[in-house]
């Protein structure tokens, strides 16, 4: 949810220390619990417009070749 309204590093960079100290608290490896991370950021700032630079830069370009803005 946070990287759908921040830009998806910052989010990360966010909860990273966190997702570190889940996973040494419950003895995992640090990959278990920042990949999933990861692909939550990723899939996060894909679903809004503001969520990642490139989808306010398409959908500006899309509106001005003549087409509908996202």
């Amino acid at each position: 949810l946070l990287s759908s309204f921040m830009n998806n590093v910052g989010a990360l960079a966010l909860l990273m220390p966190f997702a570190l100290q889940v996973a040494a608290r419950l003895s995992l490896p640090p990959g278990r619990v920042l990949m999933p991370l990861a692909f939550g950021s990723i899939l996060g700032g894909m679903t809004t417009l503001i969520g990642t630079p490139p989808n306010l830069i398409v959908s500006g370009f899309r509106q001005e070749s003549g087409g509908a803005s996202f």
